[in-house]
């Protein structure tokens, strides 16, 4: 995604992440209504949230879609989202 890179070119990696986040959070807000559509999984709230690091709201995100855990993206999402909140022990157990 070209939004991620040009601050981080620009302002260097820790300054534009914290630059990033409140821009990925309003964005998630924004995408929270829309349902999940798996010809466009990306305009979901749910990565989005995961690029803000909220992992506690990508969760409830993913856990709002109907049988996510039988879709690709959303189940990635999850895993992810509960690795970097719990670690990797939790998420295999």
């Amino acid at each position: 995604m070209k939004l991620r890179r040009r601050p981080r070119r620009l302002l260097g990696e820790q300054a534009a992440g914290a630059w990033l986040v409140p821009c990925w959070r309003t964005l998630a807000q924004r995408a929270a209504a829309l349902p999940f559509d798996a010809d466009s999984s990306d305009h979901h709230a749910a990565p989005v949230w995961l690029q803000a690091g909220d992992w506690d709201a990508a969760k409830q995100a993913v856990e709002r879609i109907a049988s996510w855990r039988r879709i690709p993206a959303p189940l990635a999402w999850m895993t992810e989202a509960r690795y970097r909140a719990d670690g990797l022990d939790r998420v295999c157990v």
